[in-house]
């Protein structure tokens, strides 16, 4: 217990000293929470409480498939194990097994999860997004549409959206990502997703307003002043 309110308190600080911008001193803080978690684990290596929180910070220190993800896909199995029978866990391991590209793993963890909890949104639309990586579109589909008209989620929205947009069926992604921005109208995956079905039914002004948007939101993001460029360049 006592490592891991050592951890909290360095993870706060951490965030702390990053959103002013002393990245030096936010990557110290979270070298102190990670020796803590650390300790945790091998103080408690049977606690599924220890194991499920040092997952979590490294979970929530990594960047798509690196170190931290390994870790933590490491630290999710062992509560796992200790816990089978716990959906959220099982959400969770399969979506660091996502993270590492481990689709087949990936999505048994998300089924384990729903046979134990049909009802577990999370676990159903991450189901959906790695059967849709497995090019599984079908059911991935009926998930998506399922979620979609039982929920007001943007994500499931976007996701299906996405899910349209890769079919070329530009029409149904518009709608559903017009559905995603109205009930999240500061979702960027979502405006981002509109300005470019926008640009490939040619209406080149709507989707820069979208862009431009996003811009405001993310003034130094590349991609987006880059997209805008290229955008303007054609009208």
């Amino acid at each position: 217990q006592y490592n891991l309110a050592l951890v909290k308190i360095y993870i706060e600080r951490a965030k702390g000293e990053m959103n002013r911008g002393n990245e030096d001193e936010g990557l110290k803080y979270q070298n102190n929470a990670m020796e803590f978690a650390q300790s945790a684990q091998n103080s408690s290596a049977n606690s599924v409480v220890v194991q499920e929180t040092a997952a979590a910070v490294y979970r929530d220190l990594s960047e798509g498939d690196d170190g931290y993800n390994q870790l933590s896909l490491k630290a999710f199995s062992l509560a796992r194990a200790l816990e089978p029978a716990n959906p959220v866990i099982l959400t969770e391991l399969g979506q660091r097994y996502y993270f590492a590209k481990k689709y087949d793993e990936a999505e048994k963890s998300f089924r384990q999860s729903l046979a134990i909890k049909k009802d577990y949104r999370l676990a159903e639309l991450r189901l959906a997004k790695i059967l849709a990586a497995q090019n599984k579109n079908d059911e991935a589909l009926a998930i998506l549409q399922k979620l979609s008209s039982e929920t007001n989620d943007a994500n499931a929205y976007y996701e299906l959206g996405l899910l349209y947009f890769n079919d070329n069926k530009l029409e149904d992604a518009q709608n559903a990502f017009n559905t995603a921005v109205t009930l999240s109208p500061l979702n960027s995956n979502a405006l981002y997703g509109l300005a470019l079905t926008l640009e490939k039914t040619g209406e080149t002004e709507k989707a820069l307003y979208y862009l431009k948007k996003i811009q405001r939101m993310n003034p130094t993001n590349s991609e987006i002043i880059t997209k805008i460029k290229s955008l303007e360049a054609k009208k």
